[in-house]
This record gives C-alpha cells, sequence and structure tokens, in this order.
C-alpha cells in the first residue's frame, strides 16, 4: 500500500468539469498542478506576481526554476467538501494536483491514515466549505422562531 495520501478531486471551470488525483504533502506549503493538466485540461494561465523560487528536501533549488505561472480561482470538490483554490503550474508528472501544508491548516481535516480516508469536521470547512450550508438569515429565523 502506498503510504502517499491521494484524493481524488472533481474541478470545475465555468461549465468544463474534469476529475484528478491530488496528494495531499503536508512538506508543500502551496497547492500546484502538473504543467500537463493545465494544458489537457486547457486552464487558464497567468503570470504570478511574484515568481516563487523553491527548494527540494535538501535545500537544493528546483532545477526547473522560480515558479513563475499560476491558475485562476477553480472550483475544487472532495466529496462534499467544496472550495475555490488557485494552483501554482509545476513540471511534477508523478503529482497531477498537490494539496499543501496551507491547505491542511486551513481545513484541518480528519485523515484516518489505515483507511486512507479523510473527513472535514472543521469549523471552517462547516460555514465556508459545504453546499449544503444555510445561508445566515435563514439561520438567524430558525434560532429566533
Amino acid at each position: 500500500m502506498s503510504r502517499t495520501l491521494w484524493l481524488t478531486v472533481e474541478i470545475r471551470l465555468g461549465r468544463r468539469q474534469f476529475f484528478e488525483q491530488a496528494m495531499v504533502d503536508s512538506g508543500s506549503y502551496r497547492n500546484s498542478i502538473d504543467h500537463s493538466v493545465v494544458l489537457r485540461e486547457k486552464l487558464p494561465i497567468r503570470n504570478n506576481i511574484f515568481p516563487l523560487m523553491l527548494e527540494t528536501v535538501d535545500g537544493r533549488p528546483l532545477i526547473n526554476g522560480p515558479i513563475t505561472k499560476e491558475t485562476p480561482p477553480v472550483e475544487v470538490k472532495i466529496g462534499n467538501h467544496v472550495e475555490e483554490l488557485q494552483f501554482d503550474i509545476i513540471h511534477a508528472p508523478r503529482y497531477p494536483l498537490i494539496l499543501g501544508i496551507h491547505w491542511l491548516e486551513t481545513h484541518d481535516p480528519n485523515i484516518e491514515w489505515s483507511t486512507r480516508t479523510v473527513s472535514f469536521p472543521s469549523r471552517y470547512c462547516h460555514y465556508n466549505c459545504f453546499r449544503h450550508r444555510w445561508n445566515r438569515r435563514h439561520c438567524d429565523e430558525i434560532i429566533a422562531g
């Protein structure tokens, strides 16, 4: 069994949608997408305002140089968990998508390592990431009712 945690994600941009595998990587700070996925799915590309210099685990700079391109925000769905994410575009053919530590810290998911399953019980996700969430007005009416 692989020691890597992979999640099947649905990505939507306008009317287009596709499914891809995302690796959860606490060693990566930001979210990334392999350039071949961007080309295959014809995702829009924009310049990073501040190119990112990244290092490998041993401190060497990435061979491909700084990360200069990114996607605009796209809708990302994992089960009933939905959000908009922007991805840095990198050359990583073995890893189509990478969800980094910033994503983990924001959503604080529960990970069951023995079954490689993820749930999102955090307060942040409850209020920001679920399609079935009620609007505030409706909640206020129920509380007041």
